[in-house]
């Protein structure tokens, strides 16, 4: 079997879209994929391969499957069979509201109105790309980035991500400035670009750094005065392990402080809070209703198994759970981690 660039057969037997994938591989997913067939094992094998390309939250494998194996989140029901919930069923949207609602939106209460369900954050940034851009049109993002950031939006729909450089000061090497927002978006109009999004990521993959509300608010005035999408990716939302820190969602604004809430979108999902990310579960929250009803249009093509959702909806109700044996072991395995590995690069 040849590939597209080694003889150009294949490009006359598909798609010039198909070529996205006959070609080089992505490279985070060609090294997972790698990693899973020959990882390391500090017994088995020792020339093994150690990930350090994919982000997954392993430190509470034990803590889940003590829960899980309590036989008490799984049930069925016939009409789980057929074609429900494929934007999310009632019960899980609404207590997905509750539980950002209590967890990352402080005195804002949540609407399940205004979430949606996709089959992962990954899913649902390419789907943000169908709805806000046209092929070529410009998405930002801050760079050093989450790389998959770039595909996601590209891959299939030919968004151009276009890569902020973030500037050094005395207090950091990676410096965002609402300043700096605005000095790219204006490059992009004299290279004749249309800007569309800005996507936020805060807590910031792979930086760590947690943004202050100050901040959020001034890149999002920025993006209101340019009429740009505001994206704000918070998939580390509840994982802050160090106490000094305080992580404010854009959820936690209320809607009448947000410059711009019809542009203003918020993504989280349970592959990383919760190490889940087999589930592949992902929310997005939106004041614009024409927003929802272009998630509602694509919904087949997102859906998520109505049994993953309703085990996921009666885990996020077991608030004894996850306030007393879930969040406290996730955030001290974190800080013990990460005091471990800086303690290890320093010596």
């Amino acid at each position: 079997f040849t590939s597209t660039r080694d003889s150009g057969k294949i490009s006359k037997m598909f798609s010039k879209r198909a070529n996205t994938f006959l070609g080089e591989p992505e490279f985070l997913l060609s090294c997972l994929s790698r990693c899973g067939q020959d990882s390391f094992d500090k017994i088995s094998n020792k020339e093994g391969f150690v990930n350090l390309g994919t982000a997954v939250n392993s430190l509470c494998e034990d803590v889940i499957k003590e829960r899980f194996d309590k036989g008490d989140l799984f049930s069925h029901e016939a009409s789980w069979q057929h074609y429900v919930g494929l934007n999310g069923t009632e019960d899980l949207l609404t207590v997905v509201a509750q539980f950002l609602s209590d967890r990352m939106a402080q005195s804002v209460s949540i609407s399940p109105s205004n979430i949606r369900l996709v089959n992962g954050v990954s899913a649902g940034l390419e789907v943000l790309s169908w709805i806000l851009a046209d092929p070529g049109e410009v998405v930002l993002v801050p760079v050093p980035t989450y790389a998959r950031f770039f595909a996601d939006m590209n891959e299939r729909m030919k968004t151009q991500v276009v890569g902020i450089h973030l500037r050094e000061t005395p207090s950091s090497m990676f410096t965002l400035t609402p300043e700096l927002l605005e000095e790219e978006i204006l490059t992009q109009h004299q290279l004749g670009k249309s800007v569309k999004g800005f996507i936020f990521c805060n807590p910031n993959n792979p930086l760590g750094v947690v943004y202050p509300k100050t901040l959020t608010l001034g890149l999002m005035e920025v993006c209101k005065k340019y009429k740009v999408h505001f994206i704000s990716d918070e998939i580390y939302g509840l994982s802050v392990f160090d106490p000094s820190v305080r992580f404010e969602s854009v959820l936690s604004i209320p809607k009448d402080q947000i410059p711009d809430p019809e542009r203003t979108h918020f993504m989280w999902g349970m592959s990383k809070d919760f190490g889940l990310a087999g589930f592949r579960m992902g929310f997005i929250h939106s004041y614009n209703k024409d927003m929802i009803k272009c998630l509602d249009g694509m919904m087949i093509y997102t859906s998520v198994s109505v049994h993953i959702q309703q085990f996921v909806s009666k885990m996020l109700q077991d608030t004894a759970w996850l306030d007393q044996i879930y969040f406290p072991a996730n955030i001290s395995r974190l800080s013990s981690s990460y005091s471990y590995v800086e303690k290890r690069f320093s010596d």
